[in-house]
């Protein structure tokens, strides 16, 4: 899998791992009709597909909307094509039941086994203010995935100078392990927390500076994963 056109730098939608659109390349399928007929479902089985819920800045160029049809190619998928994503990503801006359900129920050919979200420094709730972090228990409660859905991986992104916040944010989850659940993650629980860092712009976009971003051109990012 390989990136074409990278995406700026400094847009709210570049992080590491999504630096530009993914290509496949299929060249080697192509080699006789009989090795096409025969692995054929193989791209989209490995492919790990990422689709944008979030506001139109926070989606990169040709991402029309935030629901599973969002992309151009999306929308030339096949029945079997649909049916054969088995993992993909969601970069999340707000976890409500309209954005995990509703995105599912517009497709009903896209049933994974594994979901990852990841919350973007910038996509929680008044990230501009600072504001505390929040995971809300009885919002996931009536949030519905389908029921292929076997594993959910969520990241939670924050700045290196909020990282203790971070780490307060995780031990409240783990604290409250009953209340933060999933539905159709029958009898799963909370395993081991993994982190991982990256540098990153202190501006976005509109070039806006924020006073509690640290001088300079870039920052650590920090990432924490759950998985349930």
């Amino acid at each position: 899998m390989t990136t074409s056109k990278p995406y700026n730098r400094s847009t709210y939608y570049w992080r590491p791992g999504f630096r530009g659109p993914r290509r496949v390349d299929v060249a080697l399928l192509r080699t006789c009709k009989r090795v096409w007929l025969e692995t054929r479902p193989l791209p989209f089985e490995q492919l790990e597909m990422t689709f944008f819920v979030a506001c139109s800045d926070r989606r990169p160029p040709g991402y029309m909307n935030d629901g599973p049809h969002q992309h151009l190619r999306c929308r030339r998928f096949t029945p079997n094509q649909w049916q054969a994503l088995d993992r993909i990503h969601i970069l999340l801006q707000g976890l409500t039941p309209e954005n995990v359900g509703g995105f599912f129920n517009t497709q009903y050919l896209l049933r994974p086994s594994t979901v990852t979200y990841i919350t973007r420094y910038t996509d929680w709730f008044w990230w501009e203010q600072r504001n505390p972090l929040m995971l809300d228990g009885a919002t996931m409660q009536r949030c519905c995935l389908p029921e292929t859905v076997t594993k959910v991986v969520m990241e939670f992104e924050m700045i290196q100078s909020r990282e203790l916040e971070l780490k307060t944010f995780i031990d409240g989850v783990f604290r409250n392990e009953d209340a933060h659940y999933w539905r159709r993650m029958d009898k799963r629980v909370l395993k081991n927390v993994k982190e991982w860092s990256w540098e990153g712009p202190t501006t976005f976009g509109d070039r806006k500076t924020f006073p509690h971003h640290p001088p300079g051109p870039t920052m650590t990012y920090v990432v924490k994963v759950l998985t349930w």
